[in-house]
């Protein structure tokens, strides 16, 4: 992230705070704050918690291929 960082630059236009940066590093930021946007949402939601917990109270086990299987692959 440093990297990218050194490639921006601030600046000020018509009394605000700008940031000039190459397209290309703001898609790999963009990038990264949406699945950091994802993250969120999934750790705020009630259900999202709620079957992590049954997952890891279940003691079932599934083989390669029946992951596979479920999930289309």
């Amino acid at each position: 992230m440093d990297a990218l960082i050194k490639k921006v630059n601030t600046g000020v236009f018509n009394s605000k705070p700008v940031v000039v940066m190459p397209i290309s590093v703001w898609d790999k930021m963009r990038g990264k704050i949406d699945e950091m946007q994802e993250d969120l949402e999934m750790y705020m939601s009630e259900n999202y918690k709620k079957n992590i917990l049954k997952s890891r109270a279940s003691k079932k086990i599934y083989t390669s291929d029946q992951v596979r299987k479920k999930l289309g692959l």
